[in-house]
């Protein structure tokens, strides 16, 4: 993995720190919503993503929609494919909750 590759992927990490520390917080605090929260984690899980793929930031975009295949990934595709559903599974329960609320 290059040098840029990797402040990528470290810049994604910190980000989705901050995005899971921001949803536990607001957990202990009541600060935030349960769709709020949900969101938090969403988000985090899509930006953990993208710092596991961090070739997808220096790919071209025609290359990368044609073969999925042509991104490296710092895990196995298939981790970070699970953590992108789990993202949208997040997303999904937060606007049934918000449409409920």
């Amino acid at each position: 993995m290059l040098s840029k590759e990797k402040i990528v992927s470290l810049v994604c990490c910190f980000i989705t720190g901050y995005f899971v520390m921001v949803a536990t917080k607001g957990i202990f605090t009541g600060k935030y919503e349960l769709n709020e929260i949900l969101n938090f984690y969403a988000v985090a899980c899509f930006v953990l993503s993208f710092g596991l793929r961090p070739a997808l930031f220096f790919t071209d975009i025609k290359q990368a929609l044609i073969n999925s295949d042509a991104v490296k990934s710092v895990v196995s595709s298939t981790i970070v494919n699970y953590i992108n559903i789990l993202g949208l599974i997040l997303i999904i329960a937060s606007v049934v909750l918000r449409v409920q609320l």
